[in-house]
Order: structure tokens, then sequence, then C-alpha cells
């Protein structure tokens, strides 16, 4: 490992530069991952710490948008495989597939529920100026200026926009009024 493997490896001259990159970016990374987990970790205990009725038809409704997901990530991960034909392979029916996520299902609505209640009690919201940030971030993105991209844009992207806006600001709140303990 020289500056002559640096050169030709990566954008940088000599091998120390390169390190340094390296490094920097997997301090990065790290950090990142950090942070995601302990989001997690604390999303993941403050519903653990609540209490929810939860209707059926909610879970069954959940346990539909999981079969469509599933339906969708085969099709597009294994080159148009059927959910049909996935059930054969694996030998399940449609009734198994539903009760094996039936668990995963309630989690999701369970968080969904808890989630909705926090947002409602402390008066989160998204201002225009968040929505107007992010859509000139993907315009940056795209290399076209914020008024060309908003005419591209289906409003579903908007309220996707929004909705992840939304759980950022839910984070951050959850976040500021939570203390970590080291562990």
């Amino acid at each position: 490992l020289n500056d002559e493997f640096a050169k030709n490896v990566s954008k940088f001259e000599t091998m120390d530069e390169y390190k340094a990159d390296v490094k920097a970016n997997l301090k990065k990374q790290n950090e990142e991952k950090a942070n995601r987990e302990n989001e997690n970790a604390l999303l993941t205990k403050i519903v653990e710490g609540a209490t929810v009725e939860i209707p059926a038809c909610m879970i069954e409704k959940q346990i539909d948008y999981i079969v469509r997901e599933t339906e969708y990530q085969l099709s597009y991960m294994y080159r148009g495989l059927k959910f049909e034909d996935y059930l054969k392979y694996t030998g399940m029916t449609m009734e198994d597939f539903r009760k094996q996520n039936e668990s995963r299902a309630t989690q999701e609505v369970k968080f969904r529920l808890v989630f909705e209640a926090i947002i409602k009690a402390e008066n989160i919201d998204v201002t225009d100026e968040q929505v107007d940030a992010e859509i000139a971030k993907m315009a940056e993105n795209a290399k076209k200026t914020a008024e060309e991209y908003k005419k591209d844009i289906d409003p579903r992207q908007i309220d996707y926009i929004k909705n992840d806006l939304l759980m950022s600001n839910l984070i951050d709140f959850l976040k500021a009024n939570n203390t970590f303990e080291k562990k």
C-alpha cells in the first residue's frame, strides 16, 4: 500500500490522504449507525411502555399491507416471482403466512398508534418551510431548480415527504425530551 496504489484506487495523491478519507468515512458511518440504533431503542422503549387497544380490523389491514409489500418485494427482487409460487415453494398457505405475520402487524400498528397519539398530544407538525427545504434538496440532487422539480412532483410524493418529515420531527422531539444511558 503506497501512494501509487492510492492514486489508482481513489481520487487522492497519497496513501495518507486516502487512509484519512477512509477513516473519516468509517467514523461517519459508525456515528450514523449508533444514532439509528439509539433512535430505534428510544422508539421501542416508548412503545413498550404504552398500553394500546388495537382493533382486530387494524391488524388485518396491516397484514394485508404486509402481503402486498411481500408481493412487490418478491416481484422486484426475484424477477417477477409470484406470491402464490412463493407460498408453494415455502410450503405455506395464505392463512399460514398471515398468521406468521400477525405479531409483526400488531407491533407495527401499536407503533403507529402510539406515534399518532404523541404527535397529537404534543402538537408536532411539519412546516411549509421544512417541505420546501426537502423539495429543494431533492431538486438539487435531480439537478433542477425547486420550481422545475415542483412541476413534476406527484401529490402522493408530497404526502410522503410530509410523513417522513413528521416522523423526523417526532424523533427530534423524543430525543430532546428523553435521556440516554450508556451501556
